[in-house]
């Protein structure tokens, strides 16, 4: 009976870990302690470095020892690789994971340039 009484719903700022980005439509849910987001983010001004990418920003910590409920598609654009991409929350970011040959692999900024486009939903259980 109480469980519409924990409801919130808004936006979100998707703030890239190195570098820039254009932020679209970043939407959120939060309903008791489980929240989902769901962003678009493009034009990223680093595509150089070759640290993972990373998305700041969540509206709510994700809680880092629950990893079964903190994964959700992911689909990225022009990425050389043909594989399936998850975005996973940990704390307050989202990373982006791949497993195309028996192992898992990260998105990084030098395989982006300023035209990609990363659309993603996670949902998570906060602290």
């Amino acid at each position: 009976a109480n469980a519409l009484d924990d409801y919130e719903d808004g936006t979100w700022t998707i703030n890239p870990h190195d570098g820039s980005c254009t932020t679209f439509s970043g939407r959120y849910t939060k309903i008791g302690n489980t929240v989902t987001v769901w962003g678009r983010a493009s034009a990223f001004s680093n595509t150089s470095e070759n640290d993972l990418i990373r998305l700041k920003g969540l509206p709510y910590s994700a809680t880092s020892s629950n990893f079964a409920t903190c994964t959700g598609p992911a689909m990225v654009q022009n990425v050389s690789e043909d594989a399936a991409w998850v975005a996973f929350s940990e704390g307050d970011q989202i990373k982006f994971y791949a497993s195309n040959s028996g192992s898992f692999r990260q998105l990084r900024h030098n395989e982006l340039n300023s035209n990609h486009e990363i659309y993603f939903s996670v949902t998570y259980t906060t602290v």
